[in-house]
């Protein structure tokens, strides 16, 4: 079992907090359970490391990336000291419970920039946000896109951090908050009614509050069985045992290639996934070509050295029809069948023309 697969998406993080002292801060679960969930390669293919060794830091990332001091926060409020929310104790309970487990938490920037609020500070002083994940979410989007939105000047204070994820998909995918957006990540779902900031972020009524609590704990539970997924899928933390630059990686498979007479296929295949604007990552003997958003997927992969029946490939259907707008059955057509196949020359140009023909719209 993978380090990650011990992680509990039913624990309580208040349950290992000394009393009196803020679980964000002060459960030691919580904070190995960051450590090891978000220690892993961002969009760009760099790993982003996490030490909770250095001092006076929950966690830290320095790198020629930049220096990160992160901290630990609950997204999903719970509104609990409104009057008609204490009127149901039972239902408040539950949601405070189910807030406290892992698919309720986030990593921010925990260091203040010339003594203003931090994101977290932020979120919960801002009246048109009230520590909302929706809304948190919304103006994150539009920090992408250079939109105006009530965290426009404190999101531009931590631009360094948004940046290493390149676009807003990548941040969601990312910190696992897919269930947060529309499958194209193009919007953000509202818990209630939204126009541009101007709507009470506060529920006016019992029954608004309701329906705002149904949807935090929908969006809670599918993000606890997303990261259920994820630490299956990726049971060990990612280990870092390749110091080379990615360009010195890269020329190692592409005169491994050459050795065998593949080079020319390679440095093909890779031109044809620029065109389609796909990225490539070298591995010790092969190049996996997989989404802009998400350099951890594989869509296929070549390897260098190819072996008696011809050029080694792998392919992944479900990881096409994942991260762009096009069927399975389109995918199997023009590319074959998922798995393994060695291709010949004409075996070879058939697959990338087939992944021309491909429409890879996200």
């Amino acid at each position: 079992m993978g380090e990650r697969e011990l992680i509990d998406v039913t624990f309580d993080f208040r349950d290992d907090t000394p009393p009196g002292k803020d679980s964000d801060k002060s459960s030691p679960t919580l904070r190995l359970y960051h450590k090891m969930l978000w220690s892993k390669p961002l969009p760009s293919g760099r790993v982003f490391e996490l030490d909770d060794t250095t001092s006076g830091e929950y966690l830290h990332h320095k790198s020629d990336l930049g220096e990160f001091h992160l901290a630990s926060d609950a997204m999903v409020a719970s509104f609990r000291y409104l009057a008609m929310v204490k009127a149901e104790p039972e239902q408040l309970a539950e949601f405070m419970h189910i807030g406290y487990t892992m698919g309720g938490m986030m990593l921010w920037p925990g260091n203040q920039i010339d003594g203003k609020w931090t994101i977290n500070q932020e979120r919960g002083c801002n009246r048109r946000i009230r520590d909302r994940v929706d809304l948190t979410m919304e103006c994150i989007r539009r920090h992408y896109l250079s939109e105006w939105s009530p965290m426009q000047d404190c999101l531009a204070r931590y631009a360094d951090f948004f940046r290493l994820f390149g676009n807003f998909r990548g941040f969601v995918e990312f910190f696992l908050l897919q269930d947060a957006v529309t499958v194209d990540c193009d919007a953000v779902i509202f818990s209630t009614p939204f126009s541009d900031f101007t709507t009470p972020a506060l529920p006016q009524t019992m029954s608004e509050y309701r329906k705002y609590r149904q949807a935090a704990i929908a969006f809670i539970e599918a993000r606890n069985r997303r990261i259920l997924r994820f630490c299956s899928e990726h049971g060990s933390t990612w280990p870092i045992v390749d110091t080379r630059s990615v360009p010195d990686r890269m020329e190692a498979v592409l005169q491994l290639a050459g050795q065998h007479g593949t080079r020319g296929q390679l440095e093909h295949a890779m031109r044809v996934a620029a065109e389609k604007g796909l990225r490539v990552r070298a591995h010790k003997t092969c190049l996996m070509f997989t989404p802009a958003a998400d350099a951890t997927r594989c869509l296929f992969t070549l390897w260098g050295q190819p072996d008696k029946d011809g050029l080694k490939a792998w392919v992944e259907i479900e990881a096409f029809t994942e991260f762009f707008s096009v069927e399975p059955a389109k995918v199997e057509e023009q590319l074959g069948p998922a798995g393994w196949r060695h291709l010949d020359e004409r075996r070879f140009d058939a697959l990338l023309q087939g992944l021309l023909s491909l429409n890879l719209a996200c």
